[in-house]
């Protein structure tokens, strides 16, 4: 098989699985939808093929491309072809926009869209072309996709000092992350059949087209227009750091950041009307976390915090009590991790963290303008913000998590130096934008519909003839 054989089917074959898969979980619950299938699809074929190179190693198998590509091949159409006869009589989801769309911006959306093009045409020239880059993604994750590829086996990654002391495995600087990331190069680096330091990084393109696919979809379910829902998705993969680790690929953060904003829409959309396929979307997302890098417990837990209010917090107690029940189980997960990583800094300190994030967040352009403009939306449109009072607080949920960290944990330091800072925000912020997008499109919505009703009044009480004169009087 030549390269680009090998690349083109290591990256539509999890894709065409994991679609299969999303597609047939929502067919036989009566729901069908192309956009989210395809967007969700290409991470639920991310956790699928990992999964399968797992499997081989656990039963003894050298990592081989053959075995997992004809089981990706054999899920992808037997899912097809179930999915196929489950939707017979399902209709494509169309939902219903209003008589008068209040943000139908069909020119500024064919300039959004023409703008998504050009910038994945553009991030595919980086992707295809340089060789890896990023520092962490060539000092810790992409060095056990080398070996494991060369060895065709999921070999131990240790600590330096067990490195020294001459215990049999491989080190580098963070050998305890999740092998999710590494095996993810892994499988394109067997599909390609070498290591090639450009090649195995395509699944990030892939991601990001997938993760506006997602975005698409899930604001149209949503009951946003087309052109609002296309402009929105602009908005969300023109943020410039999630731009470049697609540029610059190898660190877990941009599949973190996808993967959480996939899952907030779908607990909007559950929360909205609730269904089986909405939950589903939301596993998809939400299983994948932890599996991503060790914050993505945290970020696990806000969406679990999510729905348990959206499905059990009826009255502000019972929202209380959720919130206190979550927060105990995380500080307790957080001093069984590692109480020596958990102490607060001198307030000198802290004042020096708290000034570096401000900049981060409203003198840098990593965000654009999103800092400044989310209290804007979520003020305004706090009546939809209350409506999606469980998404909300999921978003509050992670805000808070990053504040802890930054300042009562070893973090701090990585926000005066400014290093991590900006990739922990980027975990939130595809999901943030996404939101603000959908408050400021049912803002927009609930004001255009307050004018119709009043003009509606209007025009009634126009047409309603006055009294006649009474009889004898003069007019």
């Amino acid at each position: 098989m030549t390269q680009a054989a090998g690349l083109l089917a290591g990256l539509l074959l999890p894709w065409a699985a994991g679609f299969a898969l999303v597609r047939l979980a929502l067919a036989r619950l009566g729901e069908r939808d192309p956009w989210v299938e395809v967007g969700y699809g290409h991470f639920a074929g991310v956790l699928l093929v990992t999964l399968l190179l797992r499997v081989q190693d656990l039963v003894g198998m050298r990592l081989g491309f053959a075995p997992a590509a004809a089981i990706l091949a054999l899920v992808a159409l037997a899912g097809l072809v179930l999915a196929q006869r489950a939707l017979r009589g399902v209709a494509a989801a169309a939902p219903a926009a209003p008589e008068r769309d209040p943000l139908a911006m069909r020119w500024f959306a064919a300039i959004a869209l023409a703008l998504i093009a050009v910038r994945v045409g553009s991030l595919a020239v980086e992707v295809l072309l340089r060789p890896l880059f990023a520092w962490d993604a060539w000092s810790q994750w992409a060095t056990k996709a080398k070996v494991w590829s060369a060895l065709a086996d999921i070999v131990p990654f240790i600590g330096y000092d067990e490195w020294l002391a001459r215990k049999p495995g491989y080190t580098d600087t963070a050998p305890h992350y999740p092998a999710t990331i590494p095996l993810l190069q892994t499988w394109m680096a067997l599909a390609i059949g070498r290591f090639d330091d450009a090649l195995v990084n395509v699944p990030w393109l892939a991601g990001f087209v997938a993760l506006g696919l997602g975005v698409f979809g899930q604001l149209r379910r949503l009951g946003a227009g087309t052109s609002w829902a296309t402009i929105a998705t602009w908005l969300v993969l023109s943020l410039p750091l999630l731009d470049t680790h697609v540029a610059l690929p190898g660190y877990a953060d941009f599949h973190l950041a996808a993967a959480y904003a996939l899952a907030v829409l779908a607990l909007a959309q559950w929360e909205t009307s609730p269904s089986r396929g909405a939950l589903v979307l939301l596993v998809v997302g939400a299983v994948l976390l932890p599996l991503l890098k060790v914050p993505g417990i945290a970020w696990l837990g806000t969406l679990v915090l999510g729905f348990a209010i959206a499905r059990f917090g009826t009255t502000p107690m019972r929202i209380a009590g959720i919130g206190a029940a979550v927060l105990a189980i995380t500080v307790a997960g957080a001093l069984l991790v590692g109480s020596a990583k958990v102490a607060a800094d001198p307030a000198s300190t802290q004042y020096r963290i708290v000034e570096s994030l401000v900049r981060h967040l409203f003198a840098f352009g990593n965000f654009h303008l999103l800092w400044y403009l989310l209290p804007v939306v979520l003020v305004v449109g706090w009546r939809e913000v209350v409506v999606q009072k469980a998404t909300a607080i999921t978003l509050a949920a992670g805000f808070g998590f990053l504040v802890w960290t930054f300042l009562f944990t070893q973090a701090g330091d990585w926000v005066v130096d400014y290093t991590t800072v900006n990739r922990a925000l980027l975990h939130i912020a595809p999901a943030a934008t996404a939101f603000a997008a959908l408050v400021a499109w049912r803002w927009a919505r609930s004001r255009a519909a307050a004018a119709a009703a009043a003009a509606a009044r209007s025009a009634t009480t126009s047409e309603v003839p006055s009294d006649p004169p009474p009889a004898g009087t003069s007019a």
